[in-house]
């Protein structure tokens, strides 16, 4: 137990300095969209170099370079601006770890279908390809997969791990919502909370890993970036990372990237 809150810790550590990193190099000027563009990029960055056949490099890279810049942005020049946004994600991750801890999947088609995914990419350290036989790339998109391969490369591979990857990333997709409360910033703060709570409280997805929930709350999560961020030149440079991992999860985040695009348009 001590040995695996110490990888979470270093885990939940090297995603605040990728996400420091992120905010720094594109120039988010609201940090509660940054921890969505941040899991996003990597997500993209990951089938990247799952695409090539260096994926476990690719892993390593992206940990080392997380824990590098949390030790420069964080310990080194002290430049902490987004302490709201670290706290809501400790509350994610603790409510992920918590919640699921010692759990199963209850959902047919994630044991069917998600959960192979997850297992491949956990066993093989690659993506599917056309001689896989437990599953096929061209089916079942393993954008999503590859965000649990991220957390659970480092704790361990489990139902917990993969229960709990999910969540935290439904958590984050919806934080982008804070970024829009500009008046009686307590009550609108709260007014979010509540609504998270409520939107994550549906039994009938809590123990699965399918994706339809996730594309739709990524989806809102940006069209909240779009607005945050409107007056921001960069602003499609930061939406383009979730609209391309979107496509990676599964092939119908085609049409919500679309409604993202046509948002933007407006």
């Amino acid at each position: 137990m001590v040995a695996l809150c110490f990888r979470l810790l270093l885990l939940f550590v090297s995603f605040l300095g990728m996400n420091g990193l992120a905010v720094r190099v594109i120039h988010i000027e609201n940090n509660f969209c940054a921890p969505l563009i941040t899991s996003s990029l990597i997500v993209d960055l990951l089938m990247l170099t799952g695409l090539i056949g260096i994926l476990e490099e690719g892993w390593i890279t992206i940990y080392v370079l997380g824990l590098v810049c949390f030790m420069w942005f964080f310990v080194v020049r002290h430049n902490v601006k987004s302490t709201g946004v670290i706290i809501a994600l400790i509350i994610f991750a603790l409510y992920s770890v918590i919640h699921y801890q010692g759990t199963y999947f209850t959902s047919n088609d994630s044991l069917a279908h998600w959960a192979k995914v997850s297992k491949y990419l956990q066993t093989y350290n690659r993506i599917p390809d056309g001689k896989a036989t437990l599953i096929r790339f061209a089916s079942y998109p393993v954008g999503s997969g590859l965000w649990i391969y991220y957390v659970c490369h480092s704790i361990g591979c489990s139902p917990t791990g993969d229960l709990g990857a999910q969540m935290f990333l439904y958590c984050i997709s919806l934080l982008p919502l804070y970024s829009l409360v500009r008046i009686n910033r307590r009550s609108g703060y709260m007014l979010c909370s509540v609504s998270m709570l409520v939107l994550l409280a549906f039994d009938r997805f809590n123990y699965s890993i399918q994706v339809d929930w996730l594309l739709g709350y990524m989806t809102i999560g940006s069209v909240a970036i779009l607005v945050a961020e409107r007056e921001n030149h960069m602003t499609v440079v930061k939406i383009l990372p979730v609209v391309i991992s979107l496509v990676f999860i599964k092939t119908s985040g085609v049409f919500f990237s679309l409604i993202i695009a046509w948002t933007y348009a407006q």
